[in-house]
C-alpha cells in the first residue's frame, strides 16, 4: 500500500507540474516551432546523411535490409529507420514535420520534469525570471532547432531517451517504473549511443541510492536486453564481422577520435 501510495504521490505531483505550468509548456513549444520553421526547417534540402536515410526506407531498400539482417554495412540499428515509413505515403516535409513534433514532445517532457523538480523543491510555483528562463532553453535550445526536424534518427532518440527517463522518475513503485525499462531497450535498438542515458542511471540507482531490489533489478535489465536485441544484433555484427571499420574510426587514437567527433558535432549543429 506504501508503495502505491508513493506511485499515486509522484503522478500527482506530475500533473499538478503539468497543470501549474500549462502555459510555460505551451510558450516554450510554440517559440520551439516557430523559430525552427523562420530558421529554414522543414522545408528545406536534405543533406548527405539525410539522403542515406531516404534511400534506406524505400520499401524495396526495406524488404531488402530485413532479408540480409543484421549482415549488413549499416552501422545503426534498424530502428532508428522504422519511424520514417514512406508506405504511408508522407512526403519529405511530411516526415520532418513528424521528426519536430517527437522533437517538441522531448523537449516538452524534460521541460515538465524540471518544473516538477523545482514545484518540489520550492513548495509552489518558480517566479516569473526562473518560468522566463526555463521557456527560453528549452524553446530555443540550439541543437534541438538545429535538427530537431532531421531525416535521421536524433528525434526518435530524444523522445525516447526523455520518455524513458520520465517513466523512470515520475513513478515510485517498482512495476511502474519497468516501463522505462521496456522504452530504454527500444533506444538501444534504435541507436548505441543509449549506453549514455544508462550510465547516468547505474550511477544513480547503484551509487547514490544504492538500491538494489532481488525481484525489481534482474527484471529491469531482462526486459531492457529483450528490447535491446535487435541493437545488440547489430553492434555484434559490425564489430566481429567489420572489426577492419571500427579499428579505421579509431585510428588516431580513441581520445582524439572521440574530440573529433564532438567538434563535427557540435559546428554541424549550431543555431542556423
Amino acid at each position: 500500500m506504501a508503495q502505491h501510495d508513493n506511485a499515486r504521490f509522484a503522478l500527482e505531483g506530475y500533473v499538478a507540474s503539468a497543470r501549474a505550468y500549462a502555459l510555460d509548456l505551451a510558450a516554450a513549444a510554440f517559440l520551439f516551432v516557430s523559430v525552427s520553421i523562420m530558421t529554414g526547417r522543414i522545408w528545406r534540402f536534405s543533406f548527405g546523411d539525410e539522403i542515406a536515410t531516404l534511400s534506406k526506407i524505400e520499401p524495396e531498400a526495406v524488404r531488402a535490409f530485413i532479408a540480409s539482417f543484421p549482415a549488413t554495412d549499416d552501422i545503426h540499428p534498424p530502428l532508428s529507420y522504422a519511424v520514417f515509413l514512406r508506405q504511408l505515403g508522407l512526403s519529405d516535409a511530411g516526415i520532418r514535420l513528424c521528426s519536430l513534433a517527437m522533437t517538441a514532445l522531448a523537449l516538452l517532457f524534460c521541460q515538465l520534469l524540471a518544473s516538477m523538480w523545482i514545484l518540489h523543491r520550492d513548495g509552489g510555483i518558480a517566479p516569473a525570471p526562473t518560468r522566463l528562463v526555463a521557456v527560453l532553453t528549452f524553446g530555443l535550445m540550439p541543437l534541438a532547432v538545429s535538427q530537431g526536424d532531421a531525416l535521421r534518427w536524433y528525434p526518435v532518440f530524444a523522445l525516447l531517451s526523455a520518455l524513458f527517463v520520465t517513466l523512470y522518475l515520475v513513478p515510485r513503485d517498482g512495476p511502474a517504473q519497468l516501463w522505462s525499462s521496456v522504452v530504454l531497450g527500444l533506444a538501444a535498438s534504435t541507436d548505441f549511443s543509449a549506453i549514455l542515458p544508462v550510465l547516468p542511471l547505474l550511477i544513480y540507482r547503484y551509487a547514490l541510492q544504492r538500491r538494489f531490489c532481488s525481484l525489481f533489478d534482474p527484471a529491469y535489465w531482462l526486459i531492457t536486453a529483450a528490447g535491446a536485441v535487435i541493437g545488440f544484433c547489430s553492434a555484434y555484427w559490425i564489430f566481429v564481422y567489420r572489426a577492419q571499420s571500427v579499428q579505421a574510426e579509431f585510428a588516431s587514437g580513441i581520445v582524439r577520435a572521440g574530440l573529433t567527433d564532438v567538434l563535427d558535432f557540435s559546428a554541424a549543429m549550431r543555431l542556423a
